[in-house]
């Protein structure tokens, strides 16, 4: 049970900062659920990608060549990982009327992603226990929020600039998947400078949550009417 609570509560933390960060039009708990658990089912998707992609029994543990390390960082765990998100949040999330203000485009991108980490922090945390699950608590879900937070600021602008929509969506998906692939690289290398970087990393994802968050807040429709 202690496993269980460690694996899901840092998510639920999120959740919960994200939903009363939105000053304005708060989404329906219900639909973010549901937002939750595609995403949780999203882990799939990326599972069978990584499948295709990578060789049986490969992992980055077990090589040391940077090239493999960096593809397989970029273009096999950030890009098939962060396509799976992608396509929740812009098939099932950006079509309902919910989706009214641009700060949507991030909670709903967060408990995505938040979603899909859970399913993954489940299966560290009871294969390798509490000391994982405290680490991940930590690193790989302010992770995934910050990768969230970089699609859906994007996608949450996108949705309501019509004129700039492709360019804005390919800024969300990309600026994820490089965010993403980042993360992962400078995890592989198992060097004192990648963890030194992934520290500044970490650092510069709260910053960019906050701006991100107050920018689309400042922009927000309802703004007006609830400031009076």
């Amino acid at each position: 049970m202690a496993l269980l609570i460690l694996a899901v509560a840092p998510s639920i933390a999120f959740i919960l900062f994200f939903y009363f960060r939105d000053r304005y039009e708060k989404e329906p708990w219900l639909l973010l659920w549901k937002c939750f658990g595609f995403g949780a089912l999203s882990t799939f998707i990326a599972m069978i990608i990584e499948g295709l992609l990578l060789p049986v029994g490969f992992s980055p543990a077990k090589t040391n060549n940077v090239f493999i390390l960096f593809i397989t960082a970029f273009f096999v765990v950030g890009l098939s990982e962060e396509f799976s998100k992608y396509l929740v949040l812009r098939f099932y999330a950006w079509p309902k009327s919910d989706f009214d203000e641009p700060y949507d485009g991030i909670i709903y991108s967060v408990v995505i992603s938040l979603g899909f980490a859970t399913i993954e922090n489940i299966f560290y945390v009871f294969s390798m226990g509490m000391k994982v699950g405290i680490s991940r608590a930590l690193t790989a879900i302010p992770g995934h929020t910050f990768f969230g937070v970089i699609m859906g600021y994007f996608i949450g602008l996108a949705h309501f600039n019509p004129e700039k929509r492709g360019k804005l969506l390919a800024y969300g998906f990309w600026g994820a998947v490089i965010a993403h692939g980042i993360y992962d690289f400078l995890v592989f290398t198992r060097t004192w400078i990648g963890y030194g970087l992934f520290v500044m990393f970490l650092i510069a994802g709260w910053i960019f949550l906050f701006y991100a968050t107050d920018k689309l807040e400042s922009i927000s429709p309802f703004r007006k009417k609830k400031e009076g």
